[in-house]
C-alpha cells in the first residue's frame, strides 16, 4: 500500500521542530482506531523548546494536549499523552505510517500547527475500504448510521485529502480515505488552508465505494450523483438531429443513477442494465455510443466488435464474454460501461456466447453497475430472449434526420471551413438541408468531403502534380461553393433515396393525356398525393391495370416523380432473375421494411403476375411470393405518423381478381388502350417524322385495332428508321404494323380457375 506525495503544508511552521523516533503504537488497546499520534508527556517536559511552543500556546497540561495539532510529513495530526511509550518514540498506527511514508525507527520532524490557522471543516466526502482485504465477501454499510458514529469518533481532529484512517465499526474494521475536504471560512479575513480542517458537529459527510469494491454503501441522504463529466455538453458530441433520442437514452438509462442508491433501492427497481441502438447504417449509431461514454464519470469503456468475440475453440467464446465483464465484476458499484458494436453478428452466428451474454446481464450473479450498449442495423436478427426488459431493455431508434437535424449536421461538418474562411459566402446551409432529404448523417458528411474534393481539384495543376508543389497564394484561394456542394450532391446519392435510375428507365415516352380517361388517371393520382402530404393523411394502395404496352409503368414512375418523395423504389421483376421463392420474398420484405423509415415513400410493383410468376398453362404461380404481397401491401405502418404510396400494375386482371390480389388494393384504375384517330394523332404529330400532318392523318384513320400506347410509340420510333425521308409516309408505318408479331386475343377468363 502506497500514498501519494504531497506538498509541504501551506501554514508558516514554528521555529522550534523537535524530532522524535518513529514506533508502532502501544498496544492492545484501542489507540490504533482514534487516529491520533501518541508520545510521552515527560517528553514535552524536558525539551524546552518544544515546551515553550506550546506554552506560549496556551498548552501547559497533559490533558490540553489533544487541543494541539501538529504536522507530519504534511499530515496534521492530534497528539495524545501517554506513559506506555518509551521516551523520544512517536507512536502511528500502521495506516498513519504507510500514509505519510514513515518507516519503523524514522527520525521525524514534528511542525506545530496554530489552532488559530484551522477551521472546522464544512464538508468531507470519504471512500470506505475493508482494513483487511482478500475475504472475498462484501460488507453492506448504511451511512445513515455511521455518519454520527464516524463524528462522534473523529471529532476535533484535523483531516486534509489523501489521508488514511481506521475505525471499528461493529467488530468490522474499515478503512477510511479522505478523498475530498473543505474548510468552512468563519469570516472573510479569515487567513485558512481550504483543504485542511477539523471535524465538527455541523461537517457534512459523504460516504463513497472504495475502489476494492469490498464495501457496498447505501444513503437516504439526497447526495446529488455527478455521472456526466464537468465539462459536458451536448453540442461537443458532433452528432446534430438527435435530440430527441438523447432524452429518452438519458430518461431510460442514467436518470436513475443519478438518485443515491438506497433511494433507487427503496423504490424497489434496478438500473437499466443495456439499451439497443438499432436504425439505418450510417446514422450515428456507433458515434452516439463512444461519445456518450466519453462524457460520462466512469470506467473507460470497453468496445467491442460482435465477430472479435467468436472463437473456433469451444468455449473460447464465452471466456471473452467473461473476460469482458471481469472489471465491472471486480468494481461492482462503479458505473462500467462497454459497448457491444455489430451486435447482430454475435447474435447470429454464436449462440453459445449469447447464451453467457444473457447470464451476465440478466443471472444469477448479474452486475448492477454496467450499462451495455449494442448497436444493429436489423433489429429483427436479434435475440427476442436478449431484448426482453431486464436485458436490453431499452430500444431506441436512430433514424434518418429530419430537415432540423440535417441543417445540425451541416453545421457541424462544415464548421473547420466555415472558422477558417474556406466555405463560400453563397453557400447555404438550410438550402443544402433542404434538398437533403434521407440522406443519413454519414452521407451528408460524404457530401460535405465531395465538395472539399471539388475546391481542391480546381486549384491543382495536372501539369506540376508529380512535383508536389503547392503555391501557397493558392492555398488562400481555396473556397468550398454553392456549386460544388450541388456536385457532390450529384456524386452522392442517399441509400434510401429516389432510385432515379430505375424511374428514368420507366418513363421512355413523354406521358401524354390522349384520352378523357388518362387525364382523370393523373388528377386522381394528384390527390391520392396531396392527400398523403396532408396531416390527416393514410397510405393508399392503388392498382393500375390495363393491357400490355398501355403504359401502367410510365405513369405510375411519372407520378412517384411528381411526388417529390424522398424515398422511391420500382420493385420489377427483372430484379428477381436468379431468385428463388425465399430469396424474392425477403427482398420484398427489406424494401418495405426500408420504406417504413422514412416519412414519406412510394413503392411501385411493377407487373405484380410476373413477380408471383404467373403462366396461364396450368395455371401456375408462387403462393409464397402472392401470399408476401398480400401481406405487406395491407400491412398496418408501423410509424403512424409516416406515409406510403403503393402503386402496382398488372396486364392480368382476372389474375387478381381470382387471387384476391385485388383486395389488397384500396384503389383501382384502368388505364386505357388507344383506340381512337383523334388520340393516335394527338400522341404522333409533332414528333420527329411526323410533322407532316396529312401523313399523320392517313396513319390514324389506318389503324383498325387498338394499341397500347407504348407499343405505338415503338411502331413510330421503328417505322423512322424505314423511312425514305424525314417523315414517316403512311405506308411505311402499316408495313412497320405488319412486322410486328401478331398478337392472339387471349380469353376473357382463366380457364384453371373456373
Amino acid at each position: 500500500m502506497r500514498a501519494p506525495r504531497f506538498q509541504e503544508s501551506a501554514v508558516a511552521p514554528a521555529t522550534a521542530q523537535p524530532s522524535l523516533q518513529a514506533d508502532s503504537l502501544p498496544g492492545p488497546g484501542t489507540l490504533a482506531f482514534t487516529s491520533r499520534i501518541v508520545l510521552q508527556w515527560w517528553f514535552i517536559d524536558g525539551c524546552s523548546d518544544f515546551r515553550d511552543l506550546l506554552r506560549r500556546g496556551g498548552i501547559d497540561r497533559p490533558e490540553q494536549l489533544p487541543q494541539c495539532f501538529v504536522e507530519v510529513k504534511g499530515f496534521c495530526f492530534t497528539m495524545e499523552p501517554t506513559s506506555r511509550m518509551d521516551q523520544g518514540r512517536l507512536g502511528l498506527n500502521r495506516l498513519q505510517r504507510e500514509c505519510a511514508r514513515i518507516g519503523l525507527r524514522e527520525d521525524v520532524v514534528l511542525t506545530l500547527q496554530p489552532a488559530k490557522s484551522i477551521s472546522p471543516m464544512a464538508s468531507l466526502k470519504i471512500a470506505i475500504d475493508m482494513y483487511v482485504r482478500g475475504s472475498g465477501r462484501t460488507l453492506d454499510v448504511d451511512a445513515d448510521k455511521l455518519i454520527p458514529e464516524f463524528i462522534d469518533r473523529f471529532k476535533g481532529q484535523v483531516f486534509r485529502p489523501h489521508q488514511w484512517l481506521a475505525l471499528d465499526y461493529h467488530g468490522q474494521l474499515l478503512k477510511f480515505t479522505i478523498m475530498q475536504a473543505t474548510a468552512m471560512r468563519l469570516s472573510p479575513d479569515q487567513e485558512v488552508s481550504d483543504k485542511l480542517g477539523f471535524v465538527a458537529k455541523e461537517t457534512e459527510i459523504e460516504f463513497h465505494n472504495g475502489e476494492s469494491g469490498t464495501v457496498r454503501v447505501s444513503s437516504s441522504k439526497p447526495i446529488q450523483r455527478q455521472i456526466f463529466a464537468p465539462d459536458f455538453n451536448f453540442e461537443d458530441l458532433g452528432i446534430g438531429g438527435l435530440s430527441k433520442e438523447f432524452a429518452d437514452i438519458f430518461r431510460r438509462a442514467f436518470a436513475s443513477r443519478v438518485f443515491p442508491p438506497q433511494v433507487v433501492k427503496n423504490l424497489g427497481i434496478t438500473h437499466v442494465r443495456g439499451m439497443l441502438l438499432y436504425g439505418p447504417p450510417g446514422t450515428g449509431k456507433t458515434l452516439i455510443a463512444r461519445q456518450i461514454a466519453k462524457f460520462l464519470r466512469a470506467r473507460e469503456p470497453k468496445i467491442v466488435n460482435g465477430p472479435e468475440i467468436l472463437d473456433k475453440y469451444v468455449g473460447q467464446s464465452e471466456a471473452k464474454i467473461r473476460e469482458l465483464f471481469a472489471d465491472a465484476e471486480e468494481e461492482q458499484k462503479k458505473e462500467g460501461i462497454i459497448l457491444s458494436c455489430i451486435l447482430s453478428s454475435l447474435m447470429r452466428l454464436m449462440r453459445s456466447a449469447d447464451n453467457e451474454l444473457l447470464a451476465k446481464i440478466d443471472g444469477v450473479d448479474s452486475l448492477d453497475n454496467i450499462l451495455l450498449i449494442g448497436m444493429t442495423n436489423r433489429l429483427d436478427m436479434i435475440d427476442e430472449a436478449l431484448l426482453r426488459p431486464g436485458r436490453l431493455e431499452v430500444h431506441v431508434e436512430i433514424g434518418l434526420p429530419d430537415e432540423e437535424g440535417r441543417n445540425e449536421i451541416f453545421n457541424i461538418h462544415t464548421k473547420q471551413m466555415r472558422e477558417h474562411g474556406y466555405l463560400g459566402s453563397d453557400v447555404s446551409i438550410p438550402h443544402l438541408a433542404n434538398v437533403t432529404q434521407n440522406y443519413s448523417g454519414a452521407e451528408i458528411a460524404g457530401v460535405v468531403r465531395s465538395a472539399a474534393s471539388q475546391a481542391f481539384n480546381r486549384e491543382v495543376n495536372l501539369n506540376t502534380i508529380s512535383t508536389g508543389e503547392i503555391k501557397t497564394k493558392n492555398l488562400e484561394e481555396i473556397k468550398v461553393t454553392a456549386n460544388d456542394f450541388e456536385l457532390a450532391l450529384d456524386e452522392v446519392k442517399p441509400a434510401f433515396g429516389q432510385d432515379t435510375v430505375d424511374l428514368d428507365g420507366c418513363i421512355k415516352y413523354d406521358i401524354v393525356p390522349f384520352c378523357p380517361e388518362v387525364t382523370e388517371n393523373i388528377s386522381d393520382m394528384d390527390h391520392i398525393i396531396n392527400e398523403l402530404n396532408s396531416p390527416s393523411g393514410t397510405p393508399q394502395q392503388v392498382l393500375l391495370h390495363g393491357p400490355k404496352g398501355s403504359g401502367k409503368t410510365a405513369l405510375a414512375a411519372y407520378m412517384a416523380k411528381k411526388s417529390e418523395f424522398p424515398f422511391v423504389r420500382v420493385v420489377s421483376p427483372e430484379k428477381f432473375v436468379g431468385y428463388g421463392e425465399h430469396g424474392k420474398v425477403t427482398q420484398l420484405a427489406k424494401t418495405f421494411d426500408d420504406a417504413y423509415k422514412s416519412k414519406y415513400a412510394c413503392i411501385i410493383l411493377d407487373d405484380i403476375e410476373t413477380l408471383c410468376e404467373y403462366v396461364r398453362i396450368g395455371p401456375r404461380f408462387s403462393n409464397a411470393v402472392l401470399q408476401a404481397l398480400k401481406v405487406l401491401v395491407t400491412r398496418q405502418h408501423p410509424k403512424p405518423d409516416r406515409k406510403l404510396l403503393i402503386i402496382a400494375t398488372t396486364a392480368s386482371a382476372d389474375f387478381v381478381r381470382f387471387t384476391e390480389l385485388e383486395d389488397a388494393f384500396s384503389l383501382h384504375m384502368e388505364v386505357p388502350m388507344v383506340t381512337t384517330p383523334a388520340a393516335v394523332k394527338m400522341l404522333l404529330y409533332g414528333r420527329d417524322g411526323y410533322t407532316n400532318e396529312g401523313e399523320v392523318d392517313k396513319i390514324a384513320k389506318s389503324l383498325d385495332m387498338d394499341l397500347g400506347v407504348n407499343t405505338l410509340f415503338m411502331l413510330s420510333e421503328l417505322a423512322r428508321q424505314y423511312a425514305p425521308g424525314d417523315d414517316v409516309p403512311c405506308d411505311t408505318f402499316m408495313r412497320v404494323l405488319r412486322l410486328r408479331a401478331p398478337r392472339k386475343v387471349a380469353h376473357d377468363s382463366l380457364q384453371g380457375f373456373e
